[in-house]
């Protein structure tokens, strides 16, 4: 299998070229009181609905989303194993989550959800007590989210895209983004103090985040921030 890599520019695209960003960090805002819902997916949750469901209106439509995507496929994109997400991010709080989900983008504004994944800061070493490692405002993180294996053709005429936000709720638990106990009280649900995080996405200089697509067939896309 062939390998593309898609980076992600200061004007929300995916572009197979090495972006000329130059602008600052993409930032947004997230609140625990207000997470983004899950919609759809890998869920067995009995209150959820699960499958491949439209994320356009209830995930992509929010302020806490930054939303990047391809132009539109000139031929159809190949895709098998495990798509891999080379993102440098900050926070001005402790801790916080990013978490991605990676769609399928109609001509008719539909955004059907295909695979998600989700990194909780403090965990980015390791998930031992002894891994635990909070974050530093100022400063960027280089970090890795790997989805699940996924078999599936991009159509030409459709276009991929990759939605980045802090919460993906109830199917995950929700940060506080305090660094405090996860689940006080032994509560696996509670608004325990939490903060509102500025969060912040980095796309230039030798910050280029980036999905990594393992393919057996090549998007048409050449653009260039």
């Amino acid at each position: 299998l062939d390998e593309i890599k898609l980076y992600l520019t200061e004007n929300l695209g995916l572009a197979t070229g090495l972006p000329s960003n130059s602008g600052a960090a993409l930032d947004f805002t997230y609140n625990p009181n207000d997470p983004s819902p899950t919609i759809g997916g890998k869920t067995l949750a009995p209150l959820l609905e699960q499958g491949p469901l439209d994320q356009s209106q209830a995930v992509e439509s929010r302020s806490d989303a930054l939303v990047f995507t391809t132009d539109v496929l000139t031929e159809d994109l190949a895709v098998k194993g495990k798509i891999k997400a080379q993102l440098f991010v900050s926070s001005d709080k402790k801790d916080t989550d990013f978490a991605l989900r990676l769609t399928e983008a109609h001509p008719d504004g539909r955004s059907f959800l295909l695979n998600e994944s989700i990194q909780r800061m403090r965990f980015r070493n390791g998930y031992t007590a002894n891994d635990t490692s909070f974050m530093q405002q100022g400063e960027v993180y280089p970090i890795t989210l790997e989805f699940d294996h996924l078999a599936h053709t991009f159509k030409t005429g459709n276009r991929l895209r990759l939605i980045v936000t802090s919460s993906n709720y109830p199917r995950y638990n929700r940060n506080m983004n305090t660094g405090g106990d996860m689940y006080p009280n032994g509560n696996l649900d509670t608004l325990a103090g939490p903060l509102v995080a500025t969060n912040a996405l980095h796309v230039q200089g030798s910050q280029l985040s980036r999905l990594e697509i393992p393919v057996a067939g090549t998007v048409n896309n050449s653009q260039e921030a």
